[in-house]
């Protein structure tokens, strides 16, 4: 999701032996004044440009073979992250504080002239599809917010005032940051404009209690991650005490509740089973008590083949003949 405008746009990028692809940094194609007729899509329709076209088949597959319709769609990042892609984290920011006005020029052309084409684009081949921008180079502490406030939430609101006749609802993640405020609360609420949300994704120095009352407070949904480290480190019995502790002290009295495991390629497949039975048992509705959720019990089904038996499987099974040539290729791990 972090990667489909810069490549469109000719931005390098570098993929690790077990990595996912990822901007290669070193080579920012924008650099001066004199880079910046760059910022325009090499093609008529932006989802006609780069990797665009192989969401669209993936997805057209998915509703040929278990009637999948795309919920929301997610491949595009916010602003201020795409000019980070685009000139570097170090670079973006010694234009913040050595050239402001250059700084301001290139997110206001990713707004006008890549952006809101983008949007209008997905609104077209979309109807209705709710856009989510993903974000990072823009949380505090990666900035301060008076950064933060001059050069990211502006911008935000531009394409949002850009798009307003189109009837798509434009979201940001706005995720972390608030540990490093003088007043979370006031701080989770303020990002609420652009996320729609409150997020808890464990990773900050702040207790549960904070996300709990200020989504009961201002009667916002409220968001919660199983952190990576929960379900990668285990063992099955962690993970479920984690997972039933979540629902006991956050789900609890809070009216619009939703959850996602955070999960590691790496981790063991028996992790994410005991995952996803946790969630099913806690997540039943209605809400049970805190003194409810003490007694459920949760029933982990056994794993019975691996990732690459279960591949193999499914090549034999398969009635289309794919050849499935990667699997000679692939490095399972685990």
């Amino acid at each position: 999701t972090y990667n489909f405008e810069a490549r469109a746009l000719g931005q390098p990028v570098v993929t690790a032996e077990y990595g996912l692809p990822d901007i290669d940094y070193e080579k920012p194609i924008i650099r001066t004044e004199e880079d910046l007729w760059k910022l325009k899509w090499p093609t008529e329709n932006p989802l006609d440009a780069g990797r665009y076209p192989l969401i669209f088949q993936q997805a057209e597959l998915a509703n040929k073979y278990f009637g999948y319709s795309m919920p929301v769609f997610t491949q595009a990042v916010s602003s201020f992250t795409l000019a980070c892609e685009l000139c570097g984290f170090s670079g973006f920011m010694a234009m913040i504080k050595r050239k402001p006005d250059l700084a301001h020029e290139i997110l206001r052309r990713i707004v006008d002239d890549i952006h809101t084409p983008l949007v209008k684009a997905v609104a077209q081949r979309l109807p209705g599809v709710p856009i989510k921008f993903a974000d990072a180079w823009e949380m505090i502490p990666n900035i301060s917010p008076k950064v933060e406030r001059e050069f990211v939430w502006p911008y935000f609101d531009r394409l949002r005032e850009n798009t307003k006749d189109l009837g798509v609802s434009l979201s940001w993640y706005m995720s972390y940051g608030e540990g490093s405020m003088p007043d979370p609360e006031k701080y989770l609420v303020e990002k609420s404009k652009y996320s729609g949300i409150i997020t808890c994704t464990h990773v900050e120095t702040l207790e549960d209690s904070v996300y709990v009352e200020t989504a009961r407070k201002y009667n916002l949904p409220l968001y919660v991650q199983i952190p990576a480290s929960v379900v990668l480190d285990g063992p099955e019995e962690a993970i479920v005490s984690y997972v039933r502790n979540v629902a006991k002290t956050m789900r609890c009295g809070v009216e619009k509740f939703s959850w996602m495991g955070m999960c590691p390629a790496s981790a063991p497949t028996s992790h994410l089973r005991a995952l996803q039975a946790a969630a099913a048992a806690f997540g039943v509705l209605p809400c049970p008590s805190p003194q409810e959720m003490e007694t459920i019990q949760v029933n982990i089904p056994a794993v019975t083949e691996s990732f690459e038996e279960f591949c193999r499987r499914k090549y034999k099974e398969n009635p289309e003949g794919y050849t499935f040539k990667w699997l000679d290729q692939a490095k399972f791990i685990g």
